[in-house]
């Protein structure tokens, strides 16, 4: 994923990006939140879903429509939504990126990647 992201940031064009976890089975189209991504201009974008068992997924602490933090499988979730693998970063995000440290399973998570990105959105 590291090298996907800085590829990525050598065209100077790249002012938005999407990214969607491998692992993820999306039904729907995610049209209409890209396109209130690229309205929005800046900062990150969550895609969550609401779901009846969120302690099995990476949830969400909100503040309105703000992400605050995300929990991985907490076992007292602070919603009832998941986050469902699709994340829209600004342009910072290479910079970004480039300061994260890979999980003791040698990966880049993209909920750390948010959280910098979020706090910084005006």
């Amino acid at each position: 994923m590291r090298r996907l992201y800085l590829w990525s940031s050598t065209s100077p064009a790249t002012k938005q990006s999407a990214s969607c976890s491998g692992d993820n089975i999306i039904q729907g189209n995610i049209r209409s939140a890209a396109d209130a991504y690229r309205e929005q201009g800046a900062g990150a974008k969550i895609l969550l879903k609401a779901v009846l068992d969120p302690q099995r997924f990476g949830v969400p602490e909100l503040d309105g429509k703000r992400v605050l933090q995300i929990e991985e499988k907490p076992a007292s979730p602070k919603s009832e939504y998941a986050v469902i693998g699709i994340y829209m970063y600004d342009a910072r995000v290479f910079e970004i990126i480039k300061t994260l440290k890979p999980s003791g399973r040698g990966e880049l998570k993209l909920p750390t990647l948010t959280m910098p990105i979020s706090s910084a959105a005006k």
